[in-house]
């Protein structure tokens, strides 16, 4: 499960580094360029809509190799592409494709543990998905300069190929009993609505998403940055963009034995402020004069750090009261982080002026709003005060918070 989804980050980092390639490549502006991470996370976010309900109904195995074999045939597309309109279109099937990873694995793990163990397995998984992010773009930059972009496609073509001849060997179907109406509209909608209405579940998607959107931010915009702005060569990139993420495996790990220490509850609340002072802590520097690499790199690893502790918790709290429709909840709960990601890093990208500020700027709006999510949206609720004495501020966010959800 782990090497399935490291699939997802090992295809968008591990061309990182050839982005500004791109752009001379077709003769493409950097905005065009940029799409083709965009739509990247868009068919993510639309395809793990479906993937969730398409489990519940024909079980998990059979639809994860479906994807998996789409996510292979969109690669070799993407190595193919004539043009960057065909290779922003690959991309998108290829989103598409591997969205089933994401949802699938996740539904797996909701069919066999509860809790915190689910929320340790998440976490164990997360370390050996960070293995993606570290390696690829060392990869990616060494493709990119012996062979060229194309190169690395044909890379990820391989790897797709490996991990479905090891899902098809290997894994075995979790789904105790198929849900026949799963895949009908009205039974998805109201699924949806009933995921959407549930308290612990809109405040910990709110977490996923805001700590996704801020790493997003920075891998649509970590080229632009150190390549351009910090000067680094696109061979060394995959050096210097590992180092940041060794914060993914180091706070994947650290996660996972704090959640048996504190629980699922403390361990995010932890995360949550960490991400929220390595943001604010990036923009005082850039605002103060300090923009050398060490102003750049330390807060990331810090927030990519954070980002690790909190998504497998959180994950695990999101969908905790839905172990009946564990592929919906995973469904949903992919694709708001995916379009909200998709949103936030855009944004950034398209603000890049030659400066790490609108980086900055965007991981101290991401860590501070998954903060204020779980302190009054999470903890704020009734069912997780049992053992706190919260203060009237509190209690009046909460119920500010709840009443706007209501009357939504």
């Amino acid at each position: 499960l782990g090497a399935i989804t490291a699939l997802t980050p090992a295809a968008m980092d591990i061309y990182l580094v050839s982005m500004p390639s791109l752009t001379e490549a077709f003769g493409a502006s950097t905005t065009a360029v940029q799409m083709t991470i965009a739509v990247y996370l868009l068919g993510n976010a639309v395809g793990q809509l479906f993937w969730g309900s398409l489990s519940d109904r024909f079980g998990r195995r059979p639809v994860l190799l479906s994807g998996l074999a789409l996510f292979g045939v969109a690669a070799v597309a993407c190595a193919a592409a004539p043009s960057i309109e065909m290779l922003i279109a690959a991309r998108l099937v290829q989103g598409v494709g591997i969205s089933a990873g994401l949802v699938i694995t996740r539904a797996i793990v909701r069919d066999c543990y509860d809790g915190d163990r689910a929320a340790s397995v998440l976490a164990l998984m997360s370390m050996i998905t960070g293995i993606a992010p570290l390696l690829a773009p060392i990869v990616g930059s060494a493709l990119q300069s012996a062979f060229g972009w194309r190169a690395i496609f044909v890379c990820i073509a391989l790897c797709a190929a490996i991990v479905f001849a090891s899902a098809l060997l290997l894994l075995e179907e979790t789904l105790a009993e198929p849900d026949g109406e799963a895949t009908r509209p009205s039974t998805m909608l109201r699924n949806f609505s009933q995921m959407l209405s549930n308290a612990t579940f809109v405040g910990n998607a709110i977490v996923v998403c805001a700590v996704t959107g801020g790493l997003i931010a920075f891998l649509a915009s970590s080229s632009f940055v150190f390549v351009r702005s910090l000067g680094y060569a696109e061979q060394n990139f995959g050096f210097v963009f590992g180092l940041t993420m060794v914060g993914n495996i180091v706070g994947a790990s650290f996660g996972r034995h704090l959640v048996g220490l504190l629980g699922i509850e403390r361990t995010i609340s932890a995360g949550t402020v960490l991400a929220m002072t390595a943001g604010l802590a990036m923009v005082a520097l850039v605002l103060a004069g300090f923009a050398g690499p060490v102003a750049t790199i330390l807060p990331v690893m810090v927030f990519v750090f954070s980002f690790a502790v909190v998504l497998p918790p959180a994950t695990a709290a999101a969908m905790a009261p839905f172990a009946a429709h564990a592929g919906a909840a995973s469904s949903l709960l992919g694709s708001l982080a995916l379009v909200f990601s998709g949103v936030v890093g855009g944004a950034v990208g398209a603000c890049f002026d030659g400066t790490s500020v609108p980086l900055a700027l965007g991981l101290a709006a991401m860590g501070t709003l998954a903060f204020l999510a779980h302190r009054f949206m999470v903890r704020g609720h009734p069912s997780a005060r049992s053992e706190e004495h919260t203060s009237e501020l509190q209690s009046l966010a909460y119920l500010v918070c709840r009443l706007l959800l209501e009357k939504k």
